[in-house]
């Protein structure tokens, strides 16, 4: 089978031809495309569920990056429940994709994995009988792969700094890049965003005479290891309750996007229906997304797991922790990538109390190694370097252990998905 190329080009230029070439499989699906920095992944998630709840059918969803397997990438939802796509038929399906990629022109340059798994993602559904699917934005939004299919809805969860040597290197140019996936006419749902960001949106949304429709009224109302509850204000100002089994703040703010992303979709009559709204509501209680704030146990010892990888991610992660487990001593791990400005997420780690902090490596050619962790560190806590993943792993379990502590693990997405291969814990 052709190998991709693993580096990241952006640009369109491909995939209109390739999805030409494999019967265009996208105009079978209505689509629902999501941006933003943070919160993305969730959203599509919760999205997808909730629309397999609302709409009694079976929607797909494709997601980046996966934690420990390809086929985490496309998922089959059916009534709030997840299956990943056979092995089997994911490599039927690229391996149509290599012999469409080997007819296109040689001048386009060679076919990224990312654009061959988008459009994997579409024949996969289209052939499973698929009408209704969420694509999550690799990497921006202009010229993401996922921007050559034809969206119906849009949505932009908060954007903040990220991929500065992509994307720009100023909350406008980053906005600009991600709110360009608003198509001419199209209905829009939009998170709370910083008001530069905000200004960027609302500009695209007139030119391209979209509807926008703001996300803003929702609250947390308790927050416990074993569940949030939250109030959330529909587009017709009714408020409802949920209990939402993710954890976090953000995971507030991620489940009423999803909410009224489905009720623009399906209008209000889903969510004003008491036996529908009890249908979403069961959803939402039962959801679990592997490595967002994900509380396991492993061999009597809790280990909370979280790929909050870039500062904003970070911060969001530390508030999260001291909300839910105040007073429990912690252990740390920690590892990053160069490119994700991990200067600023120590220096929010400096400030956060652990019984000890261990850096460590990603399995990732772009991992920061400890020793430029180390040097960039200002913190006074005790600070173990151990680049070996799985011994840092090894060590943080013995010590928080015998200090009768949570053992946190978090940072990039190659650093979680390893350890969640190695727990294979179950979910307390």
């Amino acid at each position: 089978m052709k190998v991709f190329d693993s580096h990241w080009r952006l640009g369109l230029e491909r995939m209109y031809p390739l999805l030409e070439q494999l019967g265009n499989p996208e105009k079978n699906l209505r689509i629902i495309q999501v941006a933003g920095t943070n919160g993305k992944g969730s959203v599509s998630y919760l999205t997808a569920g909730l629309l397999s709840k609302s709409t009694q059918g079976a929607v797909g969803l494709f997601t980046s990056p996966h934690l420990e397997r390809l086929t985490e990438r496309f998922q089959l939802v059916t009534d709030g429940k997840y299956r990943e796509v056979d092995q089997a038929d994911l490599d039927q399906a690229l391996a149509k994709v290599a012999v469409a990629a080997e007819k296109l022109p040689a001048e386009l340059g060679p076919l990224t994995e990312f654009e061959a798994w988008t459009a994997t993602a579409a024949l996969l559904f289209a052939q499973a009988g698929v009408t209704e699917a969420v694509f999550e934005v690799g990497l921006g939004g202009r010229l993401d792969a996922t921007t050559a299919l034809p969206a119906e809805l849009a949505i932009i969860t908060p954007i903040a700094y990220d991929h500065l040597d992509r994307l720009g290197t100023t909350l406008t140019c980053i906005a600009q890049e991600k709110a360009a996936i608003i198509r001419p006419g199209q209905k829009v749902v939009v998170a709370q965003q910083v008001p530069e960001v905000q200004v960027v949106i609302e500009a695209q949304a007139q030119q391209e005479q979209a509807t926008l429709f703001l996300v803003d009224g929702y609250t947390g109302i308790s927050y416990q290891p074993n569940g949030t509850l939250l109030a959330w204000r529909s587009q017709t100002g009714q408020s409802y309750q949920f209990t939402l089994g993710l954890l976090g703040q953000h995971q507030v703010a991620n489940a009423a996007i999803a909410l009224t992303a489905v009720e623009v979709w399906q209008g209000n009559v889903v969510i004003a229906n008491d036996q529908s709204r009890a249908q979403l509501g069961q959803m939402l209680a039962e959801a679990v997304w592997p490595g967002r704030f994900e509380l396991l146990r492993y061999q009597q010892q809790p280990v909370l797991l979280d790929v909050g990888h870039n500062p904003h991610g970070i911060r969001s992660f530390l508030e999260n922790l001291n909300l839910y487990f105040p007073h429990t001593p912690k252990w740390g791990i920690f590892g990053g990538l160069r490119d994700k400005d991990y200067q600023t997420s120590l220096a929010y780690l400096a400030e956060t109390s652990f019984q000890k902090l261990i850096f460590t490596e990603p399995w990732s050619e772009r991992r920061v190694t400890v020793a430029d962790l180390a040097a960039a560190y200002q913190g006074s806590q005790p600070v173990e370097l151990e680049p070996d993943l799985l011994t840092a792993l090894d060590r943080g379990l013995a010590g928080a252990a015998q200090d009768s502590a949570l053992l946190v693990v978090f940072g990039s997405f190659f650093l979680i998905g390893p350890v969640r291969s190695r727990l294979k814990g179950a979910v307390l």
